[in-house]
Parts: structure tokens; C-alpha cells; sequence
């Protein structure tokens, strides 16, 4: 890993920013196979891009920003040094979306330029080279593809993996490569619920293991806060549907695994995943909330979010 204060800026007058994985973190690791489930989501990702530019990085495909790419942004600035973005695009369709995530969350001196391939990202940097007027060691590039890392960095561009850059804090949707993480946490989590109680009589890792390899990003939504790529805090949704009624479409959500580190905790962590988890069920047309619990604590964020107590459960109405 390279530590930011020890990344040398010497004699760089030029750098340059991917976009996906690198200034957008997109809460939903798998995005780009859930955009393409089907032409007709594939479609609809780049006309919502085209007719909602303005909020689709917020609300309809949602990303944050990189707290520590923010600080570094800010620290070239004082270093008076120039700054682009160059996305990989199949259209342009979503180019105005983008340009207005990096000019929120950033700052409107980053440009965004658009390239057909991640191998054009090649052409892209040397015609930077030249609009700039300076050599290509004087230019760093910033991505978060190891196989572009490795094409760009054989062919003499000096370029750093983001993920070796930064470790920060960090708030998505879990994949499958986290299932590993989710099982451990879920012992901690039935561990702490438990206490003195507690007992393994079904080979709980193993178990759960099986059960997010199954269900993980179809049925099951694990919400998940990481710092220096380590899960603290998780909050996980659970949609079940029931035959639909006149007055609602059957679907609902359960909230469980609700975990944060001891070291972690009353710091606002699960309000914000809860917040995540109510914006991800309206999106999705789920009609309900349901969940349980006894902690007084829990009880008041709950309520704070919307949630009522019926009979042993708390519940929300999603409209």
C-alpha cells in the first residue's frame, strides 16, 4: 500500500482519475451484472442516466464519493495541478450524470472525458500529454482495475492502483466476495444477541456460508460499513414475498444481522445503514418493513426511522 503523504507529486503536473470504483464507490458491488440482467435494465440505465442526470448517481444507481481521494483532490489543488476523468463509455448517454457526480462531490475543475474501451484509455492519456504539453512521466494515472493497471503500466504510463492509494471508510452493498466477512460477523452478532445462551449446533459459519452463497443479492441484501476494508457494521434486508393483495404487491422486507462493532458503536453507523436499507426498499417496491428486537437502543433508532411496534414486531409502511 501506498501512503498518500508518501506518493511522490514531484514533477507530476497532470492527473488523471478513472471514474467507476475510483472517484464513484458504488454501493452495489455488482452493479454492472445487475445492469445487465436484462436489455430491458440495460436500456433503462442509460435513458435514466440521460433524463435524471442530475440525481442518478444519488438516488437510481447510487454512489459515494472517496472521503480520502476528497482530501487528496483538495491537496493537488493547492499544488496547482491539472485534473481530468477518463471513463470508459460504450455511449454517452450517461456523460452528463457523471460529469455531475464529480462536479458535486469534487469540485468543477475535473473534466470528464470519455473513452470506447478501457484499452483507449491509452490514446486518452497521451492526447492528454499534448493538450497539456508535457511528457507522459509527468502525468499519474489513478484506477482500480488491476488488468488495466498492469496494460496501462507495461506500456510506460505511470499509474497506481487506487486500492493501494486509500483504505477508508466506506458505506455498500455486499458481494459475494464478502461472504466470508458476513458468515464471521453473524457468529459475532448471534454471539452478542445470545450471550452466556449461546451454543453451535448447527456448524453456524458453515451454515451461513451456504445460505449467502444461495441467496446473497437475490433475496438477501447485506448493507455494510467498512474501514481500511474491514467490516464494522452490518444491517441486512431480507425480502420476502406472499401472493399479492388488492392493497399491496406481497413483497416485504425483513431487517436481521444487525451488527456493529463494540468499538464502533453510538456513532450514528446503523442510522445511516438503516437509512440505506428504507431507500433501497422504496426503490425496489417493497410495501413493508418488519423486524424485531429488544433493545431499548435499537428501539429508538427504529422509531426515529419510521418503524411502529405491532404486537412482538416492529413494522414500517413503505410508500
Amino acid at each position: 500500500m501506498v501512503k498518500k503523504n508518501n506518493l511522490k507529486l514531484d514533477g507530476i503536473r497532470v492527473i488523471i482519475f478513472d471514474f467507476d470504483g475510483t472517484l464513484a464507490i458504488h454501493r452495489d458491488k455488482d452493479y454492472v451484472e445487475h445492469r445487465n440482467e436484462s436489455e430491458d435494465k440495460r436500456l433503462n440505465y442509460y435513458s435514466d442516466a440521460y433524463q435524471n442526470s442530475d440525481y442518478f448517481f444519488k438516488e437510481i444507481e447510487p454512489c459515494d464519493r472517496s472521503e480520502e481521494l476528497y482530501d487528496f483532490i483538495n491537496e493537488l489543488r493547492d499544488k496547482s495541478i491539472k485534473m481530468y476523468c477518463l471513463s470508459g463509455m460504450k455511449f454517452s448517454f450517461h456523460f452528463r450524470a457523471k460529469q455531475d457526480f464529480i462536479n458535486k462531490q469534487y469540485g468543477d475543475d475535473i473534466e470528464l472525458i470519455s473513452v470506447g474501451t478501457q484499452e483507449l484509455k491509452l490514446d486518452g492519456i497521451k492526447i492528454i500529454s499534448k493538450i497539456n504539453n508535457c511528457n507522459l512521466d509527468e502525468m499519474l494515472f489513478v484506477e482500480d482495475l488491476d488488468d488495466t493497471v498492469s496494460f496501462l503500466r507495461n506500456r510506460g504510463i505511470n499509474v497506481i492502483n487506487v486500492n493501494d492509494l486509500k483504505w477508508g471508510k466506506m458505506m455498500r452493498i455486499a458481494s459475494k466476495s464478502d461472504i466470508e466477512k458476513i458468515a464471521s460477523i453473524r457468529i459475532s452478532q448471534q454471539k452478542d444477541d445470545w450471550k452466556e445462551q449461546y451454543e453451535d449446533k448447527y456448524d453456524l459459519l458453515k451454515t451461513t456460508k451456504a445460505y449467502l452463497e444461495k441467496h446473497l443479492n437475490k433475496d438477501f441484501f447485506a448493507f455494510i460499513e467498512e474501514i481500511d476494508n474491514r467490516i464494522i457494521a452490518i444491517c441486512c434486508l431480507q425480502i420476502i414475498e406472499y401472493l399479492p393483495q388488492c392493497n399491496d404487491n406481497g413483497k416485504q422486507g425483513y431487517i436481521c444481522n444487525v451488527y456493529t462493532d463494540e468499538r464502533y458503536r453510538n456513532q450514528g453507523i446503523q442510522t445511516k445503514l438503516l437509512e440505506e436499507v428504507i431507500k433501497y426498499s422504496i426503490n425496489n417496491n417493497l410495501c413493508e418493513l418488519d423486524l424485531s428486537t429488544d433493545s431499548d437502543i435499537a428501539i429508538s433508532l427504529n422509531k426515529k426511522c419510521g418503524f411502529k411496534f405491532d404486537n412482538w414486531a416492529m413494522k414500517k409502511e413503505i410508500k
